[in-house]
């Protein structure tokens, strides 16, 4: 016999997905899922995500820098594993400042903090993919486009002026 329950009890539910009583929902459904949060904006996975951090002076690696926090969350019914986070160049100037994302898994609707570094050498617009690898459900890995600037670590002009400013008596 079928019964027509609510969408949250087993059984035959209104939205025709037929689950045996006693039986768990689709496999699909308590995997995790992951999404980053730049401000009020959400990317999800297979979005387009590009991230700009700013500008700092090239004066490469312990001098100026620039430093920004992302949330990742868990949009999923599942603990979230992060098991990666990779630049795809590693030569650009970015960098994560904490791995803690790979210490402790996000719960479901949860969030952690990913903290992204530029610290540069060169000058110039400086372009990187950041792949953050997990168990999510919809593929393992989520990449994000991080861009930054370093400017000329250099002085534009230096004037010296003498004691008396009087340019010709005037």
């Amino acid at each position: 016999d079928t019964v027509n329950l609510p969408g949250s009890v087993n059984g035959v539910r209104e939205d025709g997905i037929s689950v045996p009583f006693g039986e768990m929902p689709p496999v699909q459904a308590a995997l995790p899922g992951i999404a980053l949060q730049v401000g009020d904006t959400i990317f999800f996975h297979g979005d387009k995500a590009s991230l700009t951090l700013g500008q700092t002076v090239a004066d490469g690696t312990g001098g100026n820098s620039l430093v920004a926090d992302y949330e990742v969350r868990n949009t999923g019914y599942a603990p979230l594993h992060i098991s990666s986070l990779a630049f795809a160049k590693g030569s650009a100037g970015f960098s994560i400042v904490d791995t803690g994302l790979l210490s402790s898994p996000i719960q479901p609707g949860g969030t952690g903090v990913l903290r992204i570094g530029f610290d540069p050498s060169t000058p110039g617009d400086a372009l990187d993919t950041l792949t953050i690898n997990s168990d999510a459900a919809l593929g393992s890995a989520f990449q994000v486009d991080i861009n930054a600037t370093a400017i000329v670590n250099a002085r534009v002009a230096l004037a010296t002026l003498p004691a008396s400013n009087n340019f010709g008596g005037m």
